[in-house]
């Protein structure tokens, strides 16, 4: 009696590797790209929220706001010490890249490695009790990242204290 395995076995248990191998490392690829969605989407919201934060710091206790809604989009208000400010929605001539700035320097709020795709400032006038708003809309992404759905879109409505 012969001991071993027949050429037959061999083949059947080496599929049977190679399937659980390409199963294994499809599993492998997609958990690690979705490790990388996750990252970008964190940055680009970190990015985001610390230009909103800072734009509502500052309209928050404004007086006068006035937006323009047509490109670039910008909101213009007066700061508590009676000095004219701005936030505005422009495109970097180098690159041709989205971002928000500040100021009539037009000093970058959001990073380089993050474009603001779409951005806009609406403001509202105060309305049965409520007090005068700016809403803002913004769409971003992060530019080294080309994984589908690593996009957010973010607004917020921004009361002023002072009218």
């Amino acid at each position: 009696m012969r001991r071993g395995y027949t050429l037959l076995e061999i083949l059947v248990v080496l599929g049977i590797f190679v399937v659980l191998a390409i199963i294994s490392v499809d599993a492998l690829f997609l958990s690690i790209r979705n490790v990388r969605k996750s990252e970008a989407i964190s940055k680009v919201r970190e990015n985001v929220n610390f230009a909103i934060s800072i734009m509502e710091r500052h309209l928050r206790n404004a007086t006068n706001a006035s937006c323009v809604s047509f490109p670039p989009s910008s909101v213009s208000f007066i700061d508590p010490d009676g000095k004219a400010n701005s936030f505005s929605c422009l495109t970097d001539a180098t690159d041709g890249e989205g971002y928000i700035a500040s100021g009539s320097a037009n000093i970058r709020l959001t990073d380089k490695a993050i474009v603001v795709t779409t951005c806009s400032f609406t403001c509202n006038p105060p309305a049965g009790g409520a007090p005068p708003s700016v809403l803002i809309n913004i769409t971003a992404k992060d530019k080294n990242s080309n994984i589908e759905g690593s996009e957010i879109k973010t607004s917020s409505n921004i009361y002023f204290r002072t009218y």
